[in-house]
């Protein structure tokens, strides 16, 4: 199956952003009471890129994003599949059109990212335009992110994540992020997600005041370790409560009115699945590019496999 997760797109920015090891602290368990407080809307955001092809001239990606809204009955919006085309000569208006959206100056090629990684960045510009969305189209739920609430990252400007914050608690929403993975480590070396690895309960760690002060202002929501579910997967969670609210409240809310999946929000596991796009689907993209615009197609040429195999 073709790569189209920006867990693996983008691993090694993401361990160069995000490492930083904890202060030794003693580790507190507490145990999610499961106290429902009656039905809870909940909206979950997930989007893929997937390079299907190259020019010439550049790049063909495509893109889809997707939105699933859990109030009174489920619902799923799809966008896309969407194809750009990425070369030298017009990377410079497609990158800031997408800067714009967000509400971000724009900027002079000096600071446009090379073909390669502008297909990520377009993803993630997609992505926190929908999480804005989100946060504006339900009230008084949670609104589920993939991926932590960290700012400033290699993609990400702080206050592209603060203002969609600001719009979900302007209309009574909390933001809850989830991670799969994660680069926070205790002294010991210990990963985060490790923590709890013994525990057969559903339960919780807040970490938040182990992290390092140079850190924190990096983190726009309360750090914690959750475990959902008694034989579920532990993750990295990151909570941004509406003022009301505190961030344990919060999580209790989420697991009292939200399916799990492997101890993995329901949700957010069905936005991934949505938004994926297929071997058959990118071969249809693949076709529908080369009629459109009556491209030959090559098969691909590999040099390495010619001078170094069978060792490359």
């Amino acid at each position: 199956m073709p790569i189209n997760d920006e867990e693996v797109d983008k691993l090694d920015e993401w361990e160069l952003d995000e490492t930083v090891t904890l202060r030794r602290q003693e580790i507190k368990i507490h145990e999610f009471k499961g106290v429902s407080k009656g039905s809870l809307p909940i909206a979950a955001v997930d989007t893929s890129s997937i390079r299907i092809g190259e020019t010439e001239h550049g790049i063909v990606a495509a893109y889809r994003a997707v939105l699933v809204i859990c109030k009174d009955k489920p619902r799923i919006e799809k966008l896309g599949p969407y194809v750009l085309h990425l070369t030298e000569e017009n990377k410079v208006a497609i990158y800031n059109h997408f800067r714009k959206l967000l509400g971000l100056e724009t900027v002079d090629e000096r600071e446009v990212p090379r073909l390669s990684k502008l297909v990520d960045r377009i993803r993630n510009a997609i992505e926190r335009v929908m999480q804005r969305i989100a946060a504006s189209i339900i009230k008084n739920g949670i609104v589920l992110w993939d991926g932590s609430l960290t700012g400033g990252t290699v993609d990400t400007p702080m206050r592209v994540v603060r203002k969609n914050i600001e719009v979900a608690h302007s209309n009574g929403n909390s933001v809850v992020g989830v991670s799969k993975r994660t680069w926070l480590r205790t002294v010991s070396g210990k990963r985060l997600i490790d923590l709890l690895e013994d525990v057969y309960k559903p339960c919780y760690v807040d970490i938040h005041d182990s992290i390092d002060s140079k850190y924190l202002s990096r983190y726009l929501g309360r750090v914690m370790v959750a475990k959902f579910s008694p034989y579920g997967f532990t993750f990295r969670v990151d909570v941004a409560p509406r003022p009301d609210l505190t961030p344990a409240e919060v999580l209790e809310l989420l697991v009292s009115n939200c399916e799990m999946y492997n101890g993995y929000p329901e949700p957010l596991r069905q936005a991934h699945i949505e938004s994926y796009l297929t071997a058959d689907e990118i071969l249809g993209l693949q076709s529908y590019v080369a009629q459109k615009y009556n491209l030959v197609m090559l098969k691909p040429f590999d040099v390495r496999k010619f001078i170094l195999s069978p060792f490359g």
